[in-house]
């Protein structure tokens, strides 16, 4: 978003507190307001691969370490929402988008198992577990979507980004509803 950010806080001695941002770019604009207000930046991006072995490992080690620094956790799950789009709805009817939305499915089942256990590990720890998809994508229907979250006694907040300053860069800064709801283990 482009809209106002938040004063910087003084600088402190050492952090607190890390975000752990699950699947985001490697400059993701909340990893960079986090480290404005001394909160330590843990960005899980393609180059961590969150779909593998190696990327779960290095993901639980920065737990581990953060539990051992005694720092607070929130992890933030963004993972990609491509394959429960409502766009896949039309373009599941065409071989070549077809097999694009069975890798799509395919990689959202690794990252949302390895999600499942880094959110029991923060959970843990005594951290707090979000996670963040557009309100139309239906993996919020899916079974383990929802089983999870209800073991985790997951609360969901719906929410439009233009409330939080979301501007279209190709509409010269016209504000963009973009609907996106938020569950949180966090009242």
């Amino acid at each position: 978003s482009s809209g106002t950010s938040l004063p910087a806080a003084p600088a402190k001695s050492g952090c607190s507190r890390v975000i752990i941002e699950y699947c985001c770019g490697e400059s993701s604009k909340l990893g960079n307001q986090a480290e404005l207000y001394n909160c330590r930046s843990v960005r899980l991006t393609l180059k961590e691969d969150m779909r593998t072995e190696e990327g779960l490992k290095f993901a639980l080690n920065e737990i581990a370490e953060a539990k051992k620094r005694g720092e607070m956790i929130l992890l933030w799950g963004a993972m990609p929402c491509t394959g429960g789009s409502a766009w896949q709805n039309i373009n599941k009817r065409y071989p070549s988008a077809a097999a694009k939305l069975r890798i799509h499915l395919r990689d959202f089942k690794k990252l949302f198992h390895n999600f499942c256990i880094l959110a029991r590990e923060v959970i843990l720890c005594g951290g707090i577990v979000v996670n963040e998809w557009p309100t139309g994508c239906s993996y919020w229907r899916r079974r383990e979507v929802k089983k999870f979250f209800a073991e985790l006694k997951m609360n969901k907040v719906k929410l439009d980004g233009c409330m939080f300053g979301l501007q279209s860069v190709v509409h010269h800064g016209k504000f963009i509803k973009k609907p996106w709801t938020l569950a949180c283990t966090s009242d």
